[in-house]
């Protein structure tokens, strides 16, 4: 991680040229990508931002933040870029976060920093990747509960073509089903290494539609079989995309209870052993004291409040006109603390934490 600065973000949320504040997410992963294609993907970000910012702001207010943006872009060391980028920019502030998990390309312009909205583009919860394979073709999805998203076709060797098309005297000597079982174990390898690069983009849960054979042999050449979530037995090839969406919806609906339980387990085994902060104002202390490992938030979840005399402390919000400690979401600051020790920041649906006051904080010690 990376402060440019060393102005908080409570410091500065009540000053009136804090607008315009830019954030963006940038998805860099530097293993798939060479440096050129990143800054080439930097620029086209930078461009899109300074466009929107003159499209709202006269020229006066707009050019000095852009001014900014592409310094902070000439600035990035891409020995440390793992998989994002978190740029924020203003009139008063710059700073940017190397991220070691993979976040969807994002900008936001408005009035102030919402980290939170950015980390949430992760929107891991209820997101999830469908594998529909068959001997012929295999075809990715990225779900949701209401939508499947193409991300990939992967097209198989003509088999039957290909053995006729051999020589007679192969023909006559070679085993046509041996043949077939090879092409197929080639081609569920070519489907094995592009669910390698997809998991490099996403980290949600896989579950993969295929016949017991094409399950099968998957299983016997896949590296990457211990991310699939579920094998799902049938041929669903000629299925709808709404046919689809209801077969898989009882799955992910048993993937997230059991994502629950074991959370719940986490939870439970870090108070066991000492390490968790329950509530806003235990975690915040922690956050501060820079022991954060693990966040877990409800995602709708907001604490405005007021700074107490010493930085770790805080208090319940009163009234924001007579108080210059004024902390806009508590919340968001203690992602942001979070995120600049190394730690990592998971958001739950409402309620899951109802026993643990709405948010948690597994520490390091």
């Amino acid at each position: 991680m990376k402060t440019m600065q060393s102005e908080s973000y409570s410091d500065l949320i009540l000053t009136e040229s804090y607008f315009p504040s830019i954030s963006i997410i940038i998805s860099v992963d530097i293993q798939v990508n060479p440096q050129k294609e990143i800054t080439g993907h930097l620029k086209v970000m930078v461009h899109k931002t300074s466009a929107e910012l003159l499209k709202t702001y006269p020229k006066s207010i707009a050019n000095p933040v852009i001014k900014k943006l592409k310094h902070i872009i000439s600035e990035i060391d891409y020995s440390k870029v793992t998989k994002s980028i978190a740029i924020f920019v203003s009139p008063l502030l710059e700073k940017f976060y190397y991220l070691d998990i993979p976040l969807e390309d994002r900008i936001v312009i408005d009035d102030s920093f919402e980290i939170r909205d950015l980390v949430y583009a992760k929107k891991e919860i209820h997101k999830y990747i469908l594998m529909i394979i068959s001997s012929k073709e295999g075809n990715f999805y990225l779900g949701n509960t209401k939508s499947l998203l193409k991300l990939e076709r992967i097209k198989a060797v003509d088999i039957d073509g290909l053995y006729h098309d051999m020589p007679e005297k192969v023909a006559n000597f070679s085993d046509e089903s041996k043949i077939k079982e090879n092409q197929l174990d080639k081609f569920l390898h070519n489907v094995d290494l592009q669910l390698k690069q997809i998991l490099l983009q996403y980290n949600i849960p896989v579950f993969f539609m295929g016949t017991p054979k094409t399950i099968g042999h998957f299983k016997q050449v896949s590296h990457q079989k211990k991310y699939i979530t579920e094998y799902i037995h049938g041929n669903y090839e000629e299925n709808t995309e709404p046919e689809l969406l209801d077969i898989i919806e009882p799955h992910v609906t048993k993937w997230n209870k059991q994502k629950k339980e074991d959370l719940i387990k986490v939870i439970d085994d870090a108070m066991g052993n000492k390490t968790l902060a329950v509530g806003i104002k235990e975690v915040w202390r922690r956050a501060t004291e820079k022991k954060g490992k693990h966040l877990i938030i409800e995602k709708n979840y907001v604490y405005p409040a007021r700074q107490g005399a010493k930085k770790e402390i805080i208090f319940e919000y009163d009234d924001v006109l007579h108080n210059d400690l004024y902390i806009k979401d508590a919340v968001d600051d203690v992602i942001e603390k979070t995120l600049a020790t190394g730690g990592i920041v998971e958001f739950v649906d409402e309620d899951v934490l109802k026993d643990y006051q709405k948010i948690v904080l597994i520490q390091y010690y």
